[in-house]
């Protein structure tokens, strides 16, 4: 199973083109966005549309550039996206943890919160032998993601979820500098994709 996995384009067309390439290349099970794919929403209808025809299956969070509200309206006549913020989703041999918006705060406790009422739940589909993918915005703390300037600015709560040894993905953005870089928290591998993208075995 394949993942194609994509973040920060930020309307630029340019990328979408890119994206378009490597799905007929690699012919993935479903694309992931985690988030600033527009500039502050602009002509976002237009983008959730373009992503729409991308794939069957598009699971989509919201960034620090886009409102849920908005992208919840945009996406009811475009069934290939699922906005998977707040929500845990069983998608084939996948299981897709969201958590959108954010990237300027180290602790979220409001994620903190809601996990700790999901963690039954995601271990029952982990003993199953489902693959866990965590889809965020912010960066995990700690990791070549989340370096900047010499020091780590990255989400807290998201990297001590992991560390309870439930996800086997994470894939988040926020951070350009760091585009295209993986590391791993655990056993777990965690992605800043980038606006290019980056196709995933799973």
């Amino acid at each position: 199973m394949q993942c194609l996995a994509f973040v920060d384009t930020h309307g630029n067309k340019n990328y979408l083109e890119v994206l378009r390439n490597k799905i007929k290349l690699d012919n993935p099970d479903f694309v992931i966005c985690a988030g600033d794919f527009t500039q502050f929403e602009t002509n976002m209808k237009k983008y959730l549309e373009d992503f729409s025809k991308l794939h069957e299956k598009v699971f989509l969070i919201h960034g620090n550039h886009e409102s849920a509200s908005s992208i919840k309206k945009m996406i009811k006549d475009l069934p290939s996206i699922e906005f998977i913020h707040n929500k845990v989703v069983e998608y084939k041999d996948a299981v897709l943890i969201g958590w959108g918006g954010g990237g300027f705060s180290q602790v979220e406790e409001e994620f903190e919160k809601w996990i700790k009422s999901k963690k039954e739940k995601i271990k029952s589909y982990k003993e199953k032998g489902k693959k866990i993918i965590l889809v965020v915005h912010a960066p995990f703390y700690n990791t070549k993601l989340d370096a900047i300037n010499g020091d780590h600015e990255g989400n807290i709560s998201y990297s001590n979820f992991v560390k309870e040894k439930l996800v086997d993905y994470g894939f988040c953005g926020h951070f350009h500098e760091n585009a295209g870089k993986k590391d791993t928290i655990g056993e777990c591998k965690v992605f800043n994709p980038g606006p290019k993208g980056k196709v995933i075995d799973l």
